[in-house]
């Protein structure tokens, strides 16, 4: 996995504000093996990986790649952390 951009906040006219990331992964393998990450990046940015998000559709990229445009909606609660957050703390 490669970030093509991001993470960045973005508010766009015709769609929910966010984390914005555009992800480049292998086209064999499945955006979930990658959430982890994607969740961890979400957290150190002040969002709650664990709430509202949004994937865009995938889009070939080359031979074998695609790229998703993800969005992390929430932001995090104050005073909690990220290992609080994702171990339901």
């Amino acid at each position: 996995m490669k970030l093509l951009e991001g993470p960045r906040v973005v508010n766009p006219s015709n769609a929910r504000s966010g984390l914005y990331m555009l992800v480049l992964r292998e086209a064999k393998k499945s955006l979930k093996e990658y959430y982890p990450e994607l969740k961890r990046l979400a957290a150190s940015n002040g969002h709650d990986p664990e709430g509202a998000a949004t994937v865009g559709m995938r889009c070939s990229r080359g031979l074998g790649t695609v790229t998703n445009a993800v969005w992390f909606h929430d932001k995090k609660a104050p005073g909690r952390t990220a290992r609080q957050m994702t171990s339901g703390g």
